[in-house]
């Protein structure tokens, strides 16, 4: 009679671990994650949510296609379960179960996403390709978000805006800007960036950096040495000055990706 419930027992946590997907190799199978794609299984393949888990301990994730980048931060696992912790001013937690290739959401402990609905449950496919680094296979713009308003700039092609790419990747970083001299919005970033000073013109919606440490929006003209980051397209300095307000604004910078 002990032998029979003795294998009851063995055969209900055998069917119990093939029905939940998960196996004592589950932690070790975390490993294979780092540098991958995952997507939501109920938007597709390319749908609407995905996450990028990085070999150096981050993550970012990704809405449609792997072209609007919103958030990021940093992963730990723990026993088969996968704790995200978003960074770039947000206090946010996100919980995966490794249940074989697919991470699966546990809504318990975990905040909401960013501008995205994840319900308990939802499952993370491994995506068919693009596994690694999707910075690589797209472009990317400044997002410049204001008053409520989005405005959009080309990076330029300088070591600055690349760092300043780089820094970005990690995610958003918040400004507190003013007025000055009546043709641009200046402030303090958290991080020095390399400069690529030169005798240039600054003319309305050019992102510069001055000094190494600060960052301008311009809606006006000014002529100095320093570095030109990125640069707003149709629009006038009125319009942005519009955009940007009069006098002390909080600023929000970070990255789009795009096809």
């Amino acid at each position: 009679m002990k032998r029979m419930i003795a294998a009851v027992i063995l055969l209900l946590a055998v069917l119990c671990t093939a029905a939940c997907g998960g196996t004592g190799e589950d932690a070790e199978m975390v490993k294979d994650k780092a540098g991958k794609t995952y997507v939501r299984e109920k938007g597709g393949f390319g749908g609407d949510f995905s996450i990028l888990l990085r070999e150096d301990g981050t993550y970012t994730y990704y809405e449609g296609m792997l072209s609007s980048y919103i958030g990021a931060g940093t992963w730990t696992e723990d026993d088969g379960i996968i704790t995200m912790k978003e960074t770039g001013g947000y206090d946010f937690t996100f919980r995966f179960a490794v249940q074989g290739d697919c991470l699966v959401f546990i809504k318990e402990g975990s905040d909401r996403f960013i501008y995205v609905d994840v319900a308990d449950g939802d499952r993370f496919v491994l995506s068919d390709g693009r596994e690694e680094h999707p910075e690589a296979d797209v472009s990317c713009v400044l997002v410049i978000e204001v008053n409520g308003k989005i405005l959009y700039a080309d990076l330029e092609d300088n070591p600055s805006a690349q760092a300043l790419k780089e820094k970005l990747n990690s995610g958003p970083v918040t400004v507190q800007m003013s007025d000055y001299g009546g043709f641009e919005k200046v402030g303090d970033l958290p991080w020095e960036l390399p400069r690529s000073d030169s005798q240039i013109t600054a003319v309305p919606g050019d992102v510069i950096l001055y000094l190494g440490n600060k960052i301008t929006v311009y809606y006006g003209e000014n002529s100095w040495n320093f570095t030109r980051l990125a640069h707003i397209g149709n629009a006038t300095g009125e319009e942005l000055l519009d955009a940007l307000g009069e006098g002390d604004a909080v600023v929000k910078f970070y990255l789009e990706w795009g096809e």
